[in-house]
């Protein structure tokens, strides 16, 4: 690639290494980067980063990205398993997002018109006693 400074064009060179070339100490996902005359290690990060998953009982997240456009439930709400808590646009059609076991709604962490990610929490629900 060629960057210009001050009016004047640089070469930049990138190197990505294959493992067994390596350099030691460089991180997997690094890149070496010699601008100006200096080696300079950019860190490469996912485009799209998946957040980290919700491993938590009663835990009800978003299946992908999109617009909430109704919440059918509220805190303290007794629901049953399959009911609706929520709808959700995503590519141009409304999803439902139902409970997916028995309990009473603990939280309920987005309103209508709130942008989700894929994996964002939504509603937890503490399990009813069995």
């Amino acid at each position: 690639d060629i960057e210009t400074e001050d009016g004047h064009r640089q070469r930049i060179l990138v190197r990505a290494h294959p493992d067994q070339e390596r350099p030691e100490g460089l991180a997997d996902r690094e890149l070496l980067v010699r601008v100006g005359g200096r080696w300079l290690t950019l860190m490469q990060h996912p485009r799209f980063p998946r957040p980290e998953p919700v491993e938590e009982a009663g835990a009800t997240t978003a299946p992908m990205p999109g617009t909430v456009t109704t919440v059918a439930v509220a805190v303290g709400d007794t629901v049953a398993a399959d009911e609706l808590l929520l709808t959700l646009e995503a590519m141009k059609m409304e999803h439902r997002v139902t409970a997916d076991l028995a309990g009473t709604v603990t939280a309920v962490h987005v309103e209508s018109g709130t942008q989700v990610d894929t994996d964002q929490l939504l509603v937890s629900i503490e399990p009813a006693a069995s």
